[in-house]
């Protein structure tokens, strides 16, 4: 397992948007490897951002 990172960003914009980003990717290369991927998501603020952020993504569509 790897382990835990710490990543801090200027706020809660840019964390959303880098989190979005990082989920795209995980999510492209779940889908090459298996043919699928799943995704469970929490609500609230940062929730709530994250899919702002993902339905902005430019690469979203991947």
């Amino acid at each position: 397992m790897t382990p835990p990172q710490l990543v801090v960003h200027r706020d809660k914009e840019l964390m959303a948007q880098a989190a979005a980003a990082r989920l795209i990717t995980r999510i492209v290369d779940a889908q090459a490897a298996r043919g699928h991927a799943s995704v469970v998501l929490t609500g609230g603020r940062n929730g709530n951002g994250l899919l702002a952020a993902l339905a902005a993504a430019p690469a979203r569509d991947a």
